[in-house]
């Protein structure tokens, strides 16, 4: 939320470039959200995701994501914000086929918090995708306590969680070298 594809690709270009330094990584997609301001839906004023009933527009933000997916057919999916709240809301929605049909192996989330529209419920298992989630501890965005109801939603529907905490706030930790070292260990494991 808050900004474009091609902004997020420019703020992340020193992380990818050392992500794929001595590695095998594919290619890094940067989509755009659907609504204005690089929202991936919108809300009523004063409403967090976290606490909303619904996420307006969510099955245009879907439909966005699964097409990306089936056009670029990443190995990765890296969310932050209201992309890594979209990520764990379809994987609560529709579990791992969305991601693992289209031939993802990971996801990482960022500053995620709970889907409290799509709620987790009895799950199907991981199917093999790795899932390495972010938590700022100073995070005012998305409180870290959303980060963790969000881990043991995708742990109880049987995803294998990591986590990587960071005293820093909500933006990617992209100056924090053990973040950093940690998500690349988790990429080429």
């Amino acid at each position: 939320k808050g900004g474009s594809g091609s902004g997020y690709s420019e703020k992340l270009s020193g992380l990818e470039a050392y992500l794929r330094e001595g590695t095998s990584l594919g290619a890094f997609v940067y989509p755009d959200a659907p609504f204005e301001g690089g929202q991936w839906w919108t809300l009523p004023p004063g409403t967090r995701s976290f606490n909303a009933d619904k996420y307006e527009g969510y099955e245009r933000a879907v439909e966005v994501l699964k097409n990306e997916l089936a056009k670029t057919r990443p190995e990765v999916v890296i969310g932050h914000s209201q992309g890594a709240i979209l990520i764990a809301s379809v994987l609560s929605a529709c579990g791992h086929e969305a991601f693992t049909r289209a031939g993802v192996k990971s996801l990482v989330l960022n500053g995620v918090a709970y889907p409290s529209p799509y709620p987790f419920g009895a799950g199907e298992g991981s199917g093999g995708l790795k899932i390495l989630v972010i938590v700022g501890s100073e995070d005012t965005m998305n409180p870290p306590e959303q980060a963790v109801k969000t881990v043991q939603g995708l742990r109880e529907n049987g995803f294998e969680v990591e986590v990587v905490e960071h005293g820093g706030a909500h933006a990617f930790p992209t100056d924090n070298d053990d973040v950093t070292k940690e998500l690349k260990r988790f990429l080429v494991a």
